[in-house]
């Protein structure tokens, strides 16, 4: 959200983009804040945890679809295996029950 820029957004990059080259900073201040600039919208932006790294919107998006793929099949895979050591038999509940403990 803070580097949005997308329309209609509130972000630091998009502010930052609209005094890019303003008249009333200095050359020098112009300079700094074009820098600044290209820091904003090169630097990704998330949140640093020990042994995962950075963890960023994209990142979490890709992670929800690869278990939202993966979760189908690992069910399927599991009801089969149930089924199959239980002779056929035995329900949903009773595999996630045995699944979880």
């Amino acid at each position: 959200r803070c580097q949005g820029n997308s329309a209609g957004t509130k972000s630091i990059l998009r502010l930052c983009a609209r005094f890019i080259n303003h008249a009333s900073m200095s050359h020098r201040a112009q300079m700094a804040h074009g820098r600044f600039f290209q820091y904003l919208s090169t630097t990704p932006v998330g949140v640093e945890l020990p042994f995962i790294g950075l963890v960023t919107v994209q990142g979490l998006v890709t992670a929800s679809k690869v278990a939202a793929t993966a979760a189908p099949v690992f069910l399927t895979f599991t009801l089969k295996a149930w089924g199959s050591e239980h002779g056929g038999g035995g329900d949903f509940k009773q595999c996630i029950q045995a699944c979880i403990a």
